[in-house]
């Protein structure tokens, strides 16, 4: 791996995807040399190298030969096969490799310190949704880096941090609860959001209906939440200490269904730690003991 300064490490992506695309035309867009692409498609390969103005390569001893950083943007299945591929190319010339998943660590390089190599998790905490524009929220993005080679991370963090990515550093045993709060704010909200839909279904709305009628009202607290923080942005019968309005709702949703009653009185509990440490001159203990109660005995 050559010695200079972050900004000058080559960076090469094995994996042609969403992540890898938005990630390798971020580094393009500011200054970071990136060698190119190599992917088990071609023509994926050959679609980020035109998207980014960079290389593709054919075959993984190519890619690795041109890169000093390589970052593994595969789905997490592979990311271990994808290592045992590239290890024996590692020997006499060693990278920093990187995974972009946000559950795994970078334990996964197994026997990664016999290569001379160093592994990192490098992970975004952002919803790549698009191939080709996602790349232009990836500086909003808060990034975590983990890994056990404690001495060579600072070289990363450069990277990022000089292409106006915010970085976060975690320990290994740290991920899983890391992921899961990132899971809790992105993906469970359309679980959330789903049986939201499915109670406006159930007194009539059309599945469209419902869906057009929620959409402002969360977009528009999710806006709140992203600018003033989950205090300012709290409204509603928790926040207003309404406790016969919060047992009616629980007893109604229980009647529909026994978990859209519980997921009411779980979120209730959060919300309600909110409300109280905003409006310090209210009590709350009557709604407390509410919610502490089992919904079944309510």
């Amino acid at each position: 791996m050559r010695t200079e300064t972050a900004m000058n490490l080559r960076v090469g992506f094995i994996g042609a995807g969403k992540v890898g695309t938005s990630l390798g035309k971020h580094f393009t867009e500011h200054g970071i040399p990136v060698s190119g692409y190599y992917s088990r498609t071609e023509q994926s390969a050959r679609e980020s190298a035109t998207f980014t103005k960079t290389n593709y390569y054919k075959n993984l001893e190519d890619i690795i030969t041109a890169s000093d950083v390589l970052f593994l943007t595969v789905s997490d299945r592979v990311i271990a096969k994808i290592w045992q591929d590239i290890k024996p190319y590692l020997k006499d010339n060693p990278k920093l490799v990187c995974h972009c998943s946000g559950a795994l660590t970078s334990h996964i390089f197994s026997g990664i310190e016999d290569t001379g190599s160093y592994g990192f998790s490098v992970h975004p905490l952002l919803a790549v949704s698009s191939r080709y524009d996602s790349y232009q929220e990836i500086s909003k993005a808060l990034f975590t880096i983990e890994s056990d080679a404690k001495e060579q991370v600072h070289i990363l963090v450069e990277l990022l941090e000089s292409t106006g990515i915010q970085v976060q550093l975690l320990q290994a045993d740290q991920k899983v609860r890391y992921h899961s709060a990132a899971v809790m704010s992105s993906n469970l909200m359309v679980g959330l959001i789903h049986g939201a839909e499915q109670v406006l279904q159930s007194i009539g709305f059309s599945e469209e209906n419902a869906h057009q009628a929620i959409a402002p009202l969360l977009s528009l607290n999710a806006k709140s939440i992203a600018e003033q923080g989950c205090m300012e942005a709290l409204t509603g019968p928790v926040e207003r200490n309404d406790v016969a309005t919060v047992k009616a709702e629980m007893d109604e949703l229980k009647g529909l269904d026994h978990d859209f009653g519980e997921i009411y009185r779980l979120l209730s509990k959060q919300a309600a730690e909110v409300a109280e440490a905003k409006h310090l001159d209210r009590n709350y203990s009557k709604l407390n003991i509410v919610l502490e109660e089992h919904l079944g005995n309510i």
